[in-house]
């Protein structure tokens, strides 16, 4: 078992290097909401895939920031250890400050 383990640990942070280093999320919208994500962007004047970055990474700043501003006695993330919750929050925190 500890090897099927450690070979889907190694597949998923694969995964998740070509993700980040390609930078595409894609995702589906069923038809009424792809009619008015074009319709908006019509309106507009700007490219429908750039409305929807642009709503999705002011979603995360929101979300990180949320997240930054909790107590301590709150943990977020389950069961993982405080050290790990930090570097998750420092690591967030200086993505989106790079932007």
């Amino acid at each position: 078992m500890k090897k099927k383990e450690e070979f889907a640990k190694r597949v998923q942070k694969h995964a998740e290097e070509s993700l980040v280093k390609d930078g595409t999320v894609q995702f589906r919208l069923d038809g009424e909401m792809m009619y008015l994500l074009l319709e908006l962007a019509k309106y507009k004047r700007t490219p429908h895939g750039v409305l929807a970055r642009m709503w999705v990474v002011e979603r995360l700043r929101n979300e990180v920031s949320q997240i930054a501003n909790l107590k301590k006695t709150t943990n977020p993330f389950g069961s993982t250890n405080q050290a790990t919750q930090n570097v998750f929050e420092s690591n967030l925190s200086s993505r989106v400050q790079e932007d």
